[in-house]
């Protein structure tokens, strides 16, 4: 177990609740459960009770105006607008400024990974090498290799 000294542990308690999200020196994963309340584009979310974004871990889909943005913001929207869903971060530091980066789970199914698998977006790390890392570039692997989504048309 990771010791934090008092100082430490005292600023990210009081830190942590401004972002709306766990500390940035996380030992180990957390959870937490809503509903998606908006879908911001095919890689941000907001969800009940979690203050600011909810950032998909190892994802990147198309910023407005780029190819497949539309798309990729839709089938986010099919896929989790207004559903329950749960949140798990990753071990690594996942989080930064006023963003969760989380893995979104929909029905039991990985969406950040369903949603590369589909050519909707790409795979992405942010800083750290995140714990399901492989496994999306496995899937993004297979949508370059089918030719789907954006490796087609874009």
């Amino acid at each position: 177990m990771r010791k934090i000294n008092i100082a430490t542990g005292v600023a990210l308690a009081l830190v942590a609740p401004v972002i709306g999200a766990a500390p940035a020196l996380a030992e180990e994963s957390r959870t937490y459960e809503g509903t998606v309340t908006e879908i911001i584009d095919g890689d941000s979310i907001r969800v009940s009770g979690i203050g600011g974004a909810v950032r998909l871990i190892g994802v990147s889909a198309t910023e407005p105006g780029g190819c497949y943005y539309a798309e990729a913001r839709d089938f986010a929207a099919d896929q989790l607008l207004g559903k329950g869903v749960t949140l798990q971060t990753d071990t690594v530091n996942d989080q930064t400024d006023h963003r969760l980066f989380a893995y979104v789970y929909v029905d039991g199914e990985l969406f950040n990974l369903k949603t590369v698998r589909q050519g909707y977006a790409r795979e992405r790390s942010y800083g750290p090498d995140y714990e399901l890392r492989s496994q999306i570039r496995d899937a993004q692997r297979q949508a370059k290799a089918e030719d789907i989504g954006r490796w087609h048309d874009c």
